[in-house]
């Protein structure tokens, strides 16, 4: 939202920080009562740009079928590992009388 305020609006200085706030009115004997705003979030656009461009850089957007292509392809190797390659893990053991007293 900041990063949006602040294409469109070039010629005014640049936000330094950003609140997040909510009107919170109580009824008192069925009417309104006083109001207050109580402040849920704060964060600086600057350091929020910095760490997106960050996130951006590990973590690229791709699209979904790529993500689900990906799921579909490791699902398959856990199954092929689980039934073909390591059937059972205890003949492999390399101190068989550990297992069988433990």
């Amino acid at each position: 939202m900041a990063d949006g305020w602040t294409s469109r609006h070039q010629n005014e200085p640049a936000l330094l920080r950003v609140w997040l706030v909510q009107d919170q009115t109580r009824l008192v004997d069925g009417r309104i009562g006083p109001t207050r705003v109580a402040e849920l979030a704060t964060w600086e656009p600057a350091l929020m740009s910095r760490l997106r461009s960050v996130a951006t850089w590990f973590m690229p957007v791709v699209p979904e079928s790529r993500v689900a292509i990906l799921r579909t392809v490791l699902y398959l190797f856990v199954i092929i590992d689980i039934h073909l390659f390591v059937r059972d893990p205890i003949p492999l053991s390399r101190n068989p009388s550990c297992i069988s007293r433990c």
